[in-house]
Order: C-alpha cells, then sequence, then structure tokens
C-alpha cells in the first residue's frame, strides 16, 4: 500500500522517515500521516506589565501559563523607557537596570542581572521617540539586553513630527545599536479599517493624531521606516504586525530590503471554527516558503506578575493554529516558531 509522496506540498515529520530505515524498518508506515511539528514556539512580542519587583517570579508564571501552548521562550519587552537621568536619576547603575514604567501610576522597577542568565528569556528595552538615549542602550547591551523595541503610536497619537527619527540624537542611538549587534522591533504603521476578527475598531492612534494636526499618512510613516533600513543595514529591524500590509507590498520589501523581518502578530492568525480556502492556503505558504528565514512567530501579548492573561487562547492558539495549517515543511516550520528569532536576539 505505498504510494508516491510530494513532501515540497505534502510534508510530513522526519521521524516518519526514520521508520523506514530504523530498527530494520520494523515501523515503516507506522504513523504515516504525523506532519511536522514544531520543537517549540519562541514569541518574540511579548510585553511585561508588573509593579512587582520579583521579574524571575513573573517571567517564571508566565511560561508556566503558556508551556500548554508548546511556548518554550519569549522575547519580553518591560513596559518601561529610558527618561532623562538628569532630572530622575533613572538609568542603569550597578545594582541592575532602572527605568520609569510607562504608565504614570506604575512606580520605578528594576530587572536584576539574574533574569539575563535564563536561556529562556530575551529582553528589550522601549525608547520613547521623545527620548533618544544611545548611553542607555549602550548600557542595557553589556547587561545582556538584545534590543530595543520603538513605537510610532506615541508619535502619531501625540502629534508628533515623523521626522524626528532623523535627528542627530537618533542617529546617535541607530549607530549604537548597529555597534552593538542589536535588534530592532518596530511599530511603524497602523491598519485604519475596523477588524472584527482582531477585536479591534477603526483609525487607531490616527483618530487622536488628527485632533492634533498631523496630516502624514501610514505611507509617509512606512516611507520613513524604510530609509532608515537603506540608513542602517547593519541592524535587523523586525516590522511588527507583518507592517499592517498585504502579501504582494511585503514580497517586495523583503526582495528589497535583506535586513528587514517581519512578525506574525498581526493579522496571521485562525480561529478555531474558520479554515483556509485553498488559494488562499497556496498563497499564504509560498510566502513562508519563500521568506522563511525572514518570518518570525509572535503574539504582541501582555502579562504581569500573575502570569499570562485570561484571554491567552485569543493570542496563542490563533496564531500557531495559522501557521500549522499551512502544512509547512520541517525545516521551515522550526525557523518560523524559534529558529528566526534565536538568530537575531543573541546578545552581540
Amino acid at each position: 500500500m505505498a504510494c508516491k509522496i510530494d513532501e515540497n506540498l505534502y510534508p510530513h515529520a522526519p521521524e516518519v522517515y526514520e521508520r523506514e530505515v530504523l530498527d530494520n524498518g520494523f515501523s515503516r508506515g507506522w504513523g504515516m500521516h504525523f506532519h511536522p511539528v514544531e520543537d517549540y514556539w519562541l514569541d518574540c512580542h511579548v510585553h511585561f506589565r508588573a509593579e512587582d519587583k520579583d521579574v524571575s517570579k513573573a517571567v517564571d508564571n508566565y511560561l508556566k501559563g503558556v508551556s500548554r501552548y508548546n511556548v518554550k521562550k519569549i522575547l519580553a519587552i518591560p513596559d518601561i523607557v529610558s527618561v532623562d537621568v538628569k532630572t530622575s536619576g533613572a538609568g542603569l547603575n550597578d545594582n541592575g537596570m532602572y527605568a520609569r514604567y510607562l504608565n504614570p501610576h506604575m512606580s520605578q522597577g528594576t530587572l536584576d542581572d539574574d533574569i539575563f542568565r535564563n536561556e529562556n528569556i530575551y529582553w528589550m528595552i522601549y525608547l520613547d521617540y521623545k527620548v533618544p538615549d544611545a548611553a542607555f542602550v549602550e548600557e542595557a547591551h553589556d547587561r545582556g539586553v538584545s534590543g530595543v523595541k520603538l513605537h510610532n503610536a506615541p508619535l502619531i497619537s501625540e502629534g508628533g513630527d515623523r521626522k524626528v527619527w532623523f535627528s542627530n540624537e537618533w542617529d546617535a542611538v541607530f549607530r549604537k545599536i548597529q555597534e552593538c549587534g542589536m535588534t530592532v522591533l518596530i511599530h511603524v504603521t497602523q491598519r485604519l479599517s475596523a477588524s472584527p476578527y482582531k477585536g479591534a475598531g477603526k483609525n487607531l492612534y490616527f483618530s487622536e493624531g488628527w485632533k492634533k494636526g498631523i496630516t502624514y499618512t501610514n505611507e509617509d510613516l512606512l516611507q520613513d521606516f524604510l530609509m532608515l533600513l537603506k540608513m542602517y543595514p547593519g541592524i535587523n529591524f523586525i516590522g511588527a504586525h507583518e507592517l499592517f500590509l498585504g502579501l504582494e507590498r511585503l514580497d517586495e520589501l523583503l526582495d528589497a530590503y535583506p535586513n528587514l523581518h517581519i512578525d506574525s502578530s498581526g493579522g496571521f492568525m485562525l480561529r478555531e471554527d474558520d479554515d483556509f480556502y485553498d488559494y488562499e492556503r497556496k498563497l499564504y505558504r509560498d510566502f513562508f516558503l519563500k521568506h522563511s528565514k525572514r518570518i518570525l512567530f509572535a503574539t504582541d501579548v501582555i502579562f504581569t506578575k500573575d502570569g499570562p492573561p485570561e484571554n491567552t487562547e485569543k493570542y496563542y492558539a490563533v496564531r500557531t493554529r495559522f501557521i500549522k495549517k499551512l502544512r509547512l515543511p520541517n525545516e521551515v516550520l522550526q525557523d518560523v516558531a524559534h529558529g528566526n528569532a534565536e538568530r537575531l536576539l543573541r546578545n552581540a
């Protein structure tokens, strides 16, 4: 009952073929339908908000909570930013990494050195567009931080100057990031349409920015980002949420910019009661096969000292289901699930 299978179209788990010869082929054909399975997931876009100073305990609680989704590692982004050390006393010192929480009701917190030795956690610092701080980047890198998170949301909502990223101060930051071999995760644009699938409404960030007089568009913000890709070719940039672009445009940009990557925390999701149409699966699958080294699994989930949120299912199940339903070859699946992120986030 043998049949010839095109493994490019119908990939199977590597052990299916081990059984062809292992133990003199005793179990040949057993489990012949088993598909490739991720070794584990590395979620490269996780926000951490906690007043509790015991960061290690908070992270352990989170990893235990998401282990049922086979999530072993995360890239954690504390909800903190660097601030002016001259006026606040924040920054890094010999006792740990200090910074002020973005949320004003939260107190100043620390990340102790022990947390940076946890092989299952990568860290990023979050820099506000108003506070370019190259010294903070260097000190964070020396502590073991893997990268920097940047976000255009405050810029848009506060009516900021979109050209701020091209200032001399930010040039110093980007050069320091490049020198240190750190990665940048950046939220560049924002879709304006509603998305009931994601549970999100219209005109997020822009509705506030328009009130403050901004006239720039998503395309303007994207073009600024593409200029950064050209200016700093030694930095690996991860465009959060697939840059809210469709596959055709993403394909063009990934071809044109070798230091561009995307995370899968935007539209790459599939609910339990949904499935791909055949043509959709082919389009997405072809895209993943072509750009297999440039796509990183991510959820954009937020956790606190108490562990995963109640709606964790919404974040993990829908996104892992999307990727698994593409029926990717084993090597591609492992790259997207964790390998690509591990390559980018190793602290230089």
